[in-house]
């Protein structure tokens, strides 16, 4: 499927639009009418850039999901490994392995990002 740039921008801002719960200043305005316009200035049909927007918003949720799904497995796991190393602290509290705190902190730097404005995987 073809679609215009132009097309899939206006999908994608009324999706934003329609997620967000945004509304115009003028509460007479309803959403139907805010994608109309939308189509209007795409020159497009207001039911195919509707189409458009559901496609948008499921391909996003489907994302959303993932990425959140993806989130809880890396936290399942970030706590996992921290049990497993106090469980090797209290077995061996006497024997300090230098090698195996510098492995764990040059992971965890590969892994976290620096600042919170860092990008690690950009999904769409």
């Amino acid at each position: 499927m073809r679609v215009r740039p132009s097309l899939i921008a206006a999908a994608s801002i009324s999706a934003a639009i329609n997620r967000l719960g945004l509304t115009t200043s003028s509460s007479t305005i309803d959403p139907s009418c805010e994608e109309r316009l939308l189509a209007d200035l795409v020159a497009t049909d207001a039911h195919q850039l509707a189409s458009l927007v559901r496609s948008v918003e499921s391909l996003m949720a489907a994302q959303l999901a993932s990425v959140q799904q993806q989130q809880q497995d890396h936290h399942l796991q970030q706590q996992q490994q921290q049990q497993q190393q106090q469980q090797q602290q209290q077995q061996l509290p006497h024997v300090k392995n230098s090698k195996m705190q510098t492995a764990t902190s040059s992971w965890e730097l590969d892994v976290q990002p620096e600042t919170p404005t860092d990008i690690q995987d950009i999904h769409f």
